[in-house]
């Protein structure tokens, strides 16, 4: 791989095609087994491999074939969740909201199975992705821990053994999914905790993807992520290395060509000078108001259904994304 100005990637939650959302539905139904569902997941994520190597894309993905929901995916396969009841995402979509009902623990390995089917479709690099604790546990009901911080941290840990068996499996660049990192303000010294607790080790670039909501509210205070992550969109590591040939330093002297700082200058403000009212209506999975043992959040809005992004495949029983 060249060294590129910005090495080219996409978020990585690919549409499903209809053979593969008809096998999923047909397997929800018990009238499609297992292993045939497997092995068109596997074929629709080699179409998504030859695709992305036809746009010329520099790190791939595997396009999320096998997921139907990115939180759910996970819980399903870590000790201490359950699925609770049909939570609503946005307009007539739904989701099975899960519930941290004891310590979480990883059995086993949960991505890199299919890390290593779709590298060993490619020669180009293929990226590890994993939905990030703070989102985790925003997501989820918290029965299980004190506190949210507890639950957040715990979350990362399962989560860091999960990011290091895909670095030893070879992954080179590894991406935190955080959309829900911008939802509640007063807490995001506790999602860059947990990120730190995920990333402290690995010698794998990573890159924290972050959507849907008002960043204004929030972003000068997620800047501190960056110390230990690539933001997608935002002061890309490779775009550092060329601007310094002209004289920009990494300590944030001088300016790029659009006259934008390289970094934040001085201490970020605490979460506690951001407005409260800032985090209301801003839960990306945008559900009904509600309140329930476990989960302290606030009521939130509505997504437009074109804004379906990384969630884009909530589950509603019997029909499957």
């Amino acid at each position: 791989m060249s060294d590129q100005v910005l090495l080219t990637t996409t978020v990585g939650s690919f549409g499903k095609p209809d053979y593969l959302q008809k096998a999923r539905n047909a397997n929800a139904r018990g009238k499609l087994g297992e292993a045939e569902l497997t092995e068109l997941e596997r074929r629709a994520t080699e179409e998504w491999v030859r695709r992305q190597e036809r746009l010329d894309l520099d790190i791939l993905v595997d396009g999320e074939m096998y997921r139907g929901d990115m939180v759910a995916y996970f819980a399903e396969r870590l000790e201490g969740f359950r699925l609770g009841g049909l939570v609503r995402s946005y307009g007539n979509r739904y989701y099975h909201k899960p519930i941290i009902a004891s310590p979480v623990r990883r059995p086993k390995p949960m991505t890199v199975d299919w890390f290593r089917f779709t590298q060993s479709l490619t020669d180009r690099p293929v990226k590890g992705m994993l939905t990030g604790p703070y989102t985790l546990l925003d997501w989820s009901y918290n029965e299980a821990y004190r506190t949210r911080r507890d639950a957040a941290l715990a979350l990362a840990e399962v989560v860091r053994q999960e990011a290091e068996d895909l670095q030893a499996a070879g992954a080179r660049y590894i991406q935190i999914d955080e959309p829900a990192i911008h939802a509640r303000p007063e807490e995001i010294d506790i999602a860059i905790e947990a990120m730190g607790v995920v990333t402290q080790n690995l010698k794998a670039k990573t890159i924290s993807h972050i959507c849907y909501g008002d960043f204004a509210a929030i972003y000068p205070v997620a800047g501190a992520v960056r110390s230990r992550s690539v933001h997608e969109g935002a002061r890309h590591r490779h775009r550092r290395r060329a601007l310094a040939r002209d004289g920009v330093g990494r300590d944030g002297g001088g300016r790029d060509p659009q006259g934008a700082a390289l970094r934040v200058e001085g201490a970020p403000p605490p979460a506690s000078r951001l407005r409260p009212q800032d985090a209301d209506g801003r839960g990306v999975r945008g559900e009904m108001p509600r309140r329930r043992r476990g989960d302290e959040g606030r009521p939130q809005r509505a997504r437009a259904a074109g804004d379906a992004g990384k969630d884009g495949s909530l589950e509603s029983p019997p029909w499957r994304a």
